[in-house]
């Protein structure tokens, strides 16, 4: 029987959260063909059956830049599409920008998959996407919200849910809710996308009103220094920085209600981390996480819109009477739904 074969596109870019998904990722993709051939900045499980061909770049900000380097990935994603070509079954993208390697896939009469998360935020970008979707023979979405999210409802028919899964023997639940020290915590990238501007003066009013209200925020970003502000003004609001991966674990079990204000995501890790401690999320109503959370039982939505109410709607959800109830769902829910057994289940379906 021939065996099968698949190129991933990763992105040029590494980081420790994109590395972390592209592991997981390949390693799906892996277990449903024989091989697996990878162009990525970032490094992919360490299988046998995976050939990892590194590929990376330093982001830059200027525009100019950024559009030579989305070019010039581009042109080298082509040149291993061509080497391997007589070998492939699959072309698939970790971004759906990349627009180029679908076109030559398809003329080449390679099957080509999109991996579709959140909306880039560079200009263009969405457009590219949302034409390249049209194009691939095959949509791997993190939930069906993520089609709602780009306005693509009209692709439901092509696409497949493809989400990873989640370590469950390392994010487990330590604590019960009684016994965290702190209310409220975030996770993740400081920055105004992700609203955390938004979550820090919510604090800053809640901890005026209640001395007693606790608060840890980690990550890093351009709001670094309005964290770090804010944790010298009010001794109950604690900055950790940059987290571990040993460290994970217990922050999330350190806090009662997670916070993740975004105004744009996919299907976020610390979503998913958090609730398999046990913490009920409280996230706003958008792409995955409003298909992930369902409110007040395993967690709290709350309005895009609604974000500036962030004061009024955390005390409620702190008050509800049955978090500890909210808590074991969590755990229960990703137990039945992001197990690396139903996640490679998916995988088998897709390929």
């Amino acid at each position: 029987m021939p065996q099968s074969s698949a190129l991933v596109i990763g992105d040029p870019y590494s980081s420790k959260s994109s590395e972390e998904f592209l592991k997981k990722f390949t390693e799906l993709i892996s277990s449903s063909v024989d091989n697996t051939f990878v162009l990525s900045g970032d490094k992919p499980a360490d299988k046998g059956d995976i050939t990892w061909h590194p590929y990376k770049l330093e982001i830059q900000n200027d525009f100019d830049d950024k559009a030579k380097q989305f070019l010039e990935y581009q042109f080298a994603t082509c040149k291993k599409v061509v080497e391997y070509h007589s070998r492939l079954n699959y072309i698939v993208l970790r971004s759906p920008s990349y627009i180029f390697p679908t076109l030559l896939g398809e003329i080449l009469g390679i099957e080509t998959k999109l991996f579709v998360a959140q909306k880039p935020n560079i200009k263009f970008l969405p457009q590219i996407a949302m034409a390249n979707m049209h194009i691939a023979d095959q949509l791997i979405i993190e939930s069906p919200g993520v089609l709602e999210h780009w306005g693509k409802e009209d692709l439901k028919g092509k696409s497949e849910v493809g989400s990873v899964y989640v370590d469950l023997s390392r994010f487990r639940k330590k604590k019960n809710i009684s016994d965290r020290g702190y209310d409220i915590g975030y996770l993740g990238t400081l920055n105004k996308r992700k609203n955390v501007h938004k979550l820090i003066d919510s604090v800053r009013e809640i901890s005026e009103n209640n001395p007693s209200f606790k608060t840890v925020i980690g990550g890093a970003g351009e709001l670094s220094d309005s964290v770090e502000t804010l944790s010298e003004e009010y001794a109950n609001v604690e900055y950790k920085g940059f987290v571990t991966d040993d460290d994970l674990c217990d922050f999330y079990n350190s806090c009662k209600l997670f916070v993740l204000p975004s105004s744009s995501e996919g299907l976020p890790n610390v979503l998913l981390e958090a609730m398999a401690c046990g913490t009920p999320p409280l996230g706003t109503s958008i792409s995955a996480i409003s298909d992930v959370i369902d409110h007040r039982n395993n967690g709290f939505l709350i309005d895009k819109n609604r974000v500036d109410d962030l004061s009024t709607v955390i005390p409620t959800c702190l008050d509800t009477p049955y978090m500890e109830t909210i808590s074991d769902t969590c755990r229960s829910y990703i137990e039945e739904r992001y197990s690396k057994d139903n996640a490679l289940r998916r995988y088998n379906t897709i390929f």
